[in-house]
């Protein structure tokens, strides 16, 4: 019985992310994004700099942020991701050295909790965890870049003017590339980061699931900040720092729930 079965995997995966204490692993990645997030968009962003569409997926990766994060919280990240732009030349060599190694820090912190759910003994050499975050930073923008341009494909609704209203899907699924997005990123970091060989259809499974999760959340806080208003009296201008660090730490707990997600099926079909 279909039911069953996802009963049981739900339950030994909550048992495991219980015992594994996902739950202070979820806070100490959460203070460590608190660090990585500014230079990690940085980098980002100094990596799409190249193409001539820069200012409209700079755009277009803002407006995404301001999907996951707070109003309040997003014009101060962006306007300091702006100023650090604009003036890249100020940073130096050693500076954009210190703004990876911080946000290889985010990267080292993850790689070792996965590893850890997936009792993974193998020790790789730092380079090789290097090579990986590397990777990564790169599909990040790809993925941008491509899901942009997919959007914009199926905006133009002037080319289907003619079609029956019914036929008329392409602004549903320009609103589905967004939980799309969330699946293939959660796949990625599902399938690529572990030091164990991780099934694709295993890796798959976890990351729709953890990303529909995720989208959820991002939905759901989203319509709280909007409905309720009381967080704002209690906390004034800076009502967005408990509700930021509560999404933070709640993103992390649906990742590191997918990872155990992820061992469980590995483990079961062992």
């Amino acid at each position: 019985n279909l039911l069953i079965r996802i009963y049981r995997i739900t339950a030994q995966t909550l048992k495991r992310f219980i015992k594994d204490r996902c739950d202070i692993e979820a806070r100490a990645l959460s203070f460590v994004s608190l660090l990585s997030l500014v230079p990690l968009l940085t980098i980002i962003l100094l990596g799409l700099r190249r193409f001539s569409f820069y200012d409209r997926i700079k755009e277009e990766l803002f407006r995404v942020i301001s999907d996951y994060i707070l109003p309040e919280m997003t014009e101060k990240i962006v306007g300091y991701i702006e100023s650090i732009l604009e003036d890249t030349g100020s940073i130096g060599f050693f500076g954009i050295i210190v703004t990876i190694g911080i946000a290889f820090l985010l990267f080292i912190a993850l790689s070792r909790g996965m590893n850890h759910i997936w009792r993974s003994r193998r020790s790789r050499a730092i380079l090789y965890t290097f090579l990986k975050f590397i990777i990564i930073i790169v599909c990040v923008p790809a993925l941008i870049v491509a899901t942009f341009y997919l959007q914009n494909y199926l905006s133009f609704q002037k080319y289907l003017s003619y079609l029956p209203d019914f036929m008329k899907f392409n602004l549903r699924l320009t609103k589905f590339f967004s939980l799309v997005l969330h699946w293939v990123l959660l796949f990625v970091v599902y399938s690529f980061i572990p030091h164990r060989k991780v099934k694709f259809a295993h890796a798959l499974t976890a990351g729709v699931v953890t990303g529909s999760l995720w989208y959820l959340l991002r939905r759901g806080l989203t319509i709280y900040v909007r409905v309720i208003p009381q967080i704002n009296v209690l906390y004034g201008s800076l009502a967005f720092i408990p509700i930021f660090l509560i999404w933070l730490y709640c993103t992390w707990v649906i990742v590191l729930f997918g990872v155990e997600l992820n061992y469980t099926f590995h483990s079961q079909e062992k």
